[in-house]
């Protein structure tokens, strides 16, 4: 199965991400499906609902979305995904969290150090929507935001929360899919001292997005996570 595949799967989930989301986005528009789990305030655990299909969940404030996987199981992904696509680059990026904005530095390409001017990126978050999975180890958040990526005027060493993110990317002409192991440090701490959490995230080439072609990749990937996470005997 590839992602981008036309599938009539689920036909209620293809109906209602046919009607929330957009047909097109302006160039500052990005968006962008995210693993992880829906959580219960409650009970502190991933939801329980008892559905045999996924549905999307309306949002409370009883719940939230953590958007990270296990260790084990964002190496079983990268295993599948480095399968499934012949091109991909790994990048080192230091971010540094200001105010309603962030600093972006690119340190290494493919493990090679590179001399890239840092640039700032507004991110404003527009719309999401969450999917529950039951068949799943994992749920999906949709997110739609504005970014804005500008050069780097500040000009000066600033403090602020730090992410080192070490990512492979995965390219298709459609869409990537990006998986980053994050540690996170505060300013004075040191960044080898802190616990990495695992991210995946799959995001539309903004320049040739297409409504239904970005439907059935959401759509597909539940069952391309699902698959790769099955333990082989």
């Amino acid at each position: 199965m590839k992602f981008e595949e036309t599938s009539e799967k689920n036909p209620h989930l293809l109906e209602v991400l046919k009607k929330a989301l957009p047909e097109k986005l302006s160039s500052s528009m990005e968006i962008e499906v995210r693993l992880g789990t829906i959580m219960d305030k409650s009970t502190q655990k991933r939801l329980a609902v008892r559905v045999l299909h996924p549905c999307i969940m309306e949002r409370t404030d009883t719940l939230w979305f953590e958007a990270t996987v296990s260790e084990s199981d964002f190496h079983l992904l990268q295993g599948h995904l480095s399968k499934m696509f012949e091109e991909s680059e790994s990048k080192l990026i230091i971010d540094t969290l200001l105010h309603g904005m962030r600093r972006s530095e690119t340190k290494e390409i493919n493990g090679a150090p590179v001399h890239k001017e840092s640039v700032i990126i507004k991110k404003k978050k527009m719309f999401s929507l969450d999917i529950f999975c039951p068949q799943s180890k994992y749920d999906l958040r949709i997110g739609i935001s504005e970014e804005i990526v500008q050069k780097d005027t500040i000009g000066m060493q600033v403090l602020g929360n730090v992410r080192e993110k070490r990512r492979t990317t995965y390219t298709h002409p459609l869409f990537v899919v990006d998986v980053t192991e994050v540690k996170s440090r505060r300013e004075s701490t040191d960044v080898k001292n802190s616990t990495p959490t695992f991210e995946i995230e799959i995001e539309a080439n903004n320049k040739s997005y297409d409504r239904s072609t970005f439907i059935h990749i959401v759509n597909n990937s539940i069952d391309i996570i699902r698959h790769a996470l099955v333990k082989k005997p």
